[in-house]
């Protein structure tokens, strides 16, 4: 009963964390960001791993 019971909370929370990831459009990803900060760490020798990409501020539209 226990076993059974820790597999159905380990799959909810499984569910629920892909259920929470961001829908954020790739539009307002700064690519140009992303590409120095990747070419400067690679120069480095270092990894990048991105958790959130950098964003582009929404221009105003009047």
């Amino acid at each position: 009963m226990r076993w059974m019971m820790l597999s159905l909370l380990a799959g909810t929370v499984l569910v629920s964390g892909c259920a929470s990831l961001p829908t954020e459009s790739r539009s307002n990803i700064d690519f140009a960001k992303v590409a120095r900060i990747e070419n400067a760490a690679r120069a480095a020798g270092v990894s990048v791993y991105w958790v959130n990409y950098p964003t582009r501020q929404a221009s105003a539209v009047n």
